[in-house]
């Protein structure tokens, strides 16, 4: 029975892996797609180069071909892979724009790529929604965490190419103080240039609705922080959020925050709509969290090398029993009601050295071991403070 089922198991197997084999082997395909123009009275397009793209964890090749006078183009006998990542672009008034491809699907109905005219009217960027989300607070280096989503539209029929001055490229507002910036964007080379007031990004703007994703972190003191958001392109509509435990979120340009379940956590949110072009709005955050002294005292050992965290536990050990001794020699001397502490003493004190080998054997966690050894420690205090 065992040499049965073991037979059964290999036979499986090899099924499945000639089925794997099969499924991941290359095959020739046939690419076809379209280029138009979908500027209003444009010229035809013919004669275009579309490039190919092909990559994977260990090569990237690429493939040209022209279009013809109606736009169409063809990629014929091409090699394709479930593997690899492909897509196809097309440069057009010095402007890339491009397609995915999924060798499962995609090429069953032609590729279709719309080109455009390009312009540098700033006056066809609008923001159609802007999320503010202040997630959440380091207290140890005070700085606040925060995301935002903003939602840009193109309104017209031609792609925003920005002029040569800086003032013309997108650009978005941050606190002062900000750093650590992330953007993601699915806008074609868009690279993000960060300045004192804010950033912005390289990225020419096609027709069509475009989102911009962006997470940073600023400064606060004092456990409250006032900053501006401005906003250049305006909104249709604005919403501020921040979790109820956070701190009190408020704004003397917007309305009261309103309490929300989001997710089954509880928080505030500000909800207003047309905000116009240029408009900058002031939030505030108060009751932000601080640390206290023994926050950064453990933020100390947590961040210490391994090597160095026995030594010095043995160090702190060592000083305390030293202070004990002292301390106890200097209460006989003196004739003190020390001898009836002493046993409590020496209890505390043998309970400190299990912990610090149960520490050492990896009994316990860093934690739980922190803990344990403030109550021992406090306990000590206590008594002296008895005798004193």
């Amino acid at each position: 029975m065992k040499m049965l089922v073991s037979a059964s198991t290999v036979f499986i197997l090899f099924i499945l892996s000639i089925h794997l084999v099969q499924a991941q082997a290359p095959s020739q395909r046939v690419i076809v797609g379209q280029i138009s123009n979908a500027t209003e009275n444009a010229d035809p397009v013919s004669g275009l180069t579309v490039t190919l793209h092909r990559q994977d964890q260990e090569t990237y090749e690429e493939w040209d071909t022209k279009t013809e006078d109606s736009g169409k183009f063809e990629f014929r006998d091409m090699l394709m892979d479930e593997q690899s990542l492909y897509g196809v672009t097309v440069r057009y008034g010095g402007v890339v724009y491009g397609a995915d491809i999924n060798p499962l699907r995609d090429l069953v109905q032609p590729i279709m790529i719309k080109i455009y005219e390009t312009s540098d009217d700033q006056s066809l960027l609008e923001v159609r929604t802007a999320s503010l989300l202040l997630a959440r607070a380091d207290k140890l280096d005070e700085r606040v965490h925060a995301l935002e989503i903003v939602n840009v539209v193109n309104t017209g029929d031609r792609t925003y190419v920005p002029g040569p001055e800086p003032m013309n490229l997108l650009r978005f507002a941050l606190p002062v103080g900000s750093s650590d910036l992330q953007v993601d964007t699915q806008l074609i080379a868009a690279d993000a240039l960060q300045v004192d007031r804010g950033f912005a990004l390289t990225a020419n703007v096609p027709p069509g609705e475009h989102e911009v994703l962006f997470s940073y972190n600023f400064p606060y003191d004092n456990g409250s922080v006032t900053f501006d958001k401005s906003y250049p392109y305006g909104t249709e509509s604005l919403r501020v959020v921040s979790p109820n435990d956070l701190g009190a979120l408020s704004s003397p340009h917007l309305p009261s925050p309103t309490s929300k379940d989001i997710g089954g956590s509880q928080y505030q949110v500000i909800e207003t709509v047309g905000v116009e072009r240029d408009t900058r709005v002031t939030i505030h955050l108060t009751g932000l969290p601080r640390a206290v002294f023994w926050d950064h005292v453990i933020h100390r050992v947590k961040t210490m090398p391994y090597e160095l965290v026995a030594p010095v536990a043995l160090g702190v050990l060592m000083l305390a029993i030293l202070s004990f001794v002292l301390l106890y020699r200097k209460r006989q001397i003196l004739g003190g009601s020390t001898m009836a502490v002493q046993p409590q003493r020496m209890e505390l004190i043998r309970r400190l050295d299990d912990l610090e080998d149960e520490r050492n054997r990896s009994q316990i966690s860093e934690e739980t071991y922190g803990r344990v050894r403030r109550q021992l420690v406090s306990r000590l205090v206590a008594l002296k403070m008895e005798c004193d």
